[in-house]
């Protein structure tokens, strides 16, 4: 696993889980995003803003975008 340093501004990409996998077709992206970090937190996670609400991410189920 590579070491990536977040930080607030950087956009990333949401790794789907297998169960959000299921629902879609299978050719269909297992990400979405891109979603801009807010906050960084000293535990392994990272808030993003989505939408109007702002959501806590373990840094495991994200990968940074490139655009």
């Amino acid at each position: 696993r590579l070491n990536k340093t977040y930080s607030p501004g950087d956009n990333i990409l949401i790794i789907l889980d297998a169960d959000e996998r299921r629902s879609q077709p299978k050719m269909s992206t297992p990400t979405r995003g891109p979603f801009q970090i807010t906050r960084v937190h000293n535990n392994g996670t990272v808030d993003i803003r989505r939408g109007n609400v702002i959501e806590t991410i373990n840094i495991r189920r994200i990968k940074p975008y490139h655009n």
